[in-house]
């Protein structure tokens, strides 16, 4: 009973915190409530908005919103749940006495459901071109360092998508989402900078690529911080400036090298930076 009140507690304030959810879930749970009262036979509209509301629950209880990207699929399906049905309610909706302007009626309605969506479906498109280059900028050519200079390294990271995608590492994932041990710190409260010591010593990390304000608060005091990278106009990733770290003074010499190495490589835009000082660190 504890954890179930604590799950509608969370879901109400990410609901109050994230106005656009409700529409999410007003609108597929609407539209399939509509389609099994009234069109039975749409069958696929009925299960596309029906799994567009009920994973739209298991979001509130258990996911991430308000980063855009991590509700971004509910975002789609709901949209497209709502095409479909309401497609199939148009066509299969027969009303004593419906008039011409119905039909125009009905669109404008979907459309005003819709439209904060859309819009935010459309802000996000707009800075398409830019999220693209960031990626490539930063998120890519970590993994491209990685895939040339650590291939089968163990490598602590917290933004884990691109560098596993594109390099054979073995990874210690600083936020948990690849880590049920850092799960476990997390929950202990026992995520810091000796919990994370502990766990890298006992993995054998050899560097780390973070992003400081993120994490920077809770990394090992002997971790060396060897460079950084900054690229210009971030919108998408975590910060504009990742940060390098080596495990120990052998590793750093061994960092230092590879990232020379690999500077001239580097996009135009991407600046080196030398290492940050304490209060960078932690900002």
């Amino acid at each position: 009973p504890e954890g179930f009140v604590a799950w509608l507690r969370r879901a109400v304030e990410v609901l109050y915190e994230n106005p656009f959810m409700w529409e999410i879930l007003l609108l597929s749970g609407g539209m399939a409530f509509a389609l099994g009262f009234w069109h039975p036979r749409a069958r696929q509209a009925f299960y596309v908005n029906l799994i567009a509301f009920l994973t739209g629950l298991l979001h509130l209880l258990f996911a991430e919103v308000g980063g855009y990207r991590y509700e971004a699929y509910l975002v789609l399906l709901s949209l497209v749940g709502a095409v479909l049905g309401g497609r199939q309610l148009l066509a299969g909706l027969r009303l004593p006495g419906r008039s011409a302007l119905f039909f125009p009626a009905s669109l404008l309605l979907g459309i005003l459901l819709a439209f904060p969506l859309l819009v935010r479906s459309g802000f996000f498109s707009l800075h398409y071109v830019q999220s693209t280059q960031n990626i490539y900028q930063q998120q890519y050519q970590m993994a491209r360092f990685l895939a040339q200079y650590y291939p089968g390294g163990r490598v602590a990271a917290n933004d884990v998508g691109a560098i596993t995608f594109f390099a054979d590492i073995q990874l210690l994932d600083l936020v948990g989402i690849g880590e049920h041990e850092v799960i476990e710190l997390r929950k202990a409260g026992k995520l810091n900078a000796e919990g994370i010591a502990a766990l890298a010593a006992a993995k054998g990390i050899q560097i780390a690529m973070v992003h400081d304000i993120w994490v920077g608060d809770r990394l090992p005091a002997s971790w060396i911080q060897v460079a950084r990278w900054q690229i210009p106009d971030n919108f998408i990733c975590a910060h504009d400036v990742v940060s390098f770290y080596a495990a120990s003074e052998a590793e750093a010499q061994r960092l230092r090298r590879h990232l020379a190495d690999f500077a001239p490589t580097l996009p135009p835009q991407v600046k080196v930076l030398p290492p940050a000082g304490p209060e960078e660190v932690q900002n």
